[in-house]
């Protein structure tokens, strides 16, 4: 693999940030009794919005710009009329695909009645954690295989 030059740095630096912007506001409309397809469209008109392209619609026969994962549902789970329910775990998967590169992200939320409430939930704190400090193995040199260790 080719280092990437200042002009590809910056095209995936700016994919991120639209990646960021639309994930946070499609976390903001997380509640209960909202579908994850009403999700998935938040994220892909915020796509469209930002000037990217939903990344997962590239894969021959998906159609969405997301992937929604409610409870037991670990990954690829299809948005779909599902309403959620207090205690349901939503994880939200996107990607965008901008100026020849794709980002992707991933969020794990539960949801709650009052969405201002904290709530507690050990996995997802200990994953909120494990991220963290990933984070800070992110430097120069070093490669996934390091950051997982």
């Amino acid at each position: 693999m080719e280092p990437k030059n200042k002009s590809q740095l910056k095209a995936m630096e700016e994919g991120g940030k639209i990646l960021s912007h639309v994930m946070e506001e499609t976390v903001q409309a997380v509640a209960v009794g909202v579908t994850t397809l009403d999700l998935d469209r938040i994220a892909a008109e915020k796509i469209a919005e930002f000037g990217g392209s939903p990344s997962f619609t590239l894969v021959p026969g998906y159609h969405w710009a997301t992937c929604m994962c409610v409870n037991e549902t670990v990954v690829h789970g299809i948005p779909t009329v599902y309403r959620l329910k207090d205690g349901d775990i939503l994880g939200i998967d996107a990607g965008v695909y901008y100026q020849n590169f794709h980002t992707d992200m991933s969020w794990t939320i539960q949801i709650t009645e009052n969405s201002k409430q904290k709530t507690e939930n050990r996995f997802l704190e200990i994953g909120q954690k494990a991220l963290v400090e990933a984070i800070k193995q992110v430097k120069v040199g070093n490669r996934v295989g390091h950051i997982s260790q």
